[in-house]
């Protein structure tokens, strides 16, 4: 029973990885953003799906952990909050991507938006010099593009 559980909650954190990963396809312009720069003040509606991935990415990289969670769907909250008590939850999902805050930038290479659903593409540039390439994917949720799992 314990090894059930156990295993249930690797899933769920393995999930929870996973959708960080699957949000960055942009339009095929390749845009750089820095660390230090910041997204324009839009009303959510009006942010699209590049941009909600790279301010996601940048509020946790800043160890603002409840604001990159708001633009987190309600599927990936929920997988998150359930592995929680083994996985470390929000924090430590957030800590992996963004390897505990030392991201130099993000480049989105593409992004694919069909209907309410969009994937995207992006470089991460880490201070050590290191690149990760990530994708990941968004819904509209009330209205307001959200990254899954």
């Amino acid at each position: 029973m314990l090894k059930d559980a156990s295993v249930k909650i690797l899933l769920i954190t393995v999930a929870a990885f996973l959708f960080v990963n699957v949000i960055i396809s942009c339009t095929g312009d390749s845009s750089k953003i820095s660390n230090n720069s910041k997204i324009q003040s839009k009303s959510e509606t009006q942010i699209k799906p590049s941009e909600v991935v790279i301010a996601a990415y940048m509020a946790a990289n800043q160890e603002k952990y409840a604001k990159a969670e708001k633009y987190l769907s309600s599927e990936a909250k929920t997988a998150i909050q359930e592995a929680t008590e083994l996985a470390g939850g929000i924090k430590d999902v957030w800590d992996t991507k963004t390897r505990n805050a030392t991201i130099e930038g993000i480049e989105i290479t593409q992004q694919d938006v069909r209907g309410e659903k969009a994937t995207i593409a992006i470089l991460i540039h880490f201070k050590d010099g290191s690149i990760s390439n990530q994708h990941e994917s968004l819904i509209k949720e009330g209205g307001q593009w959200k990254m899954t799992l």
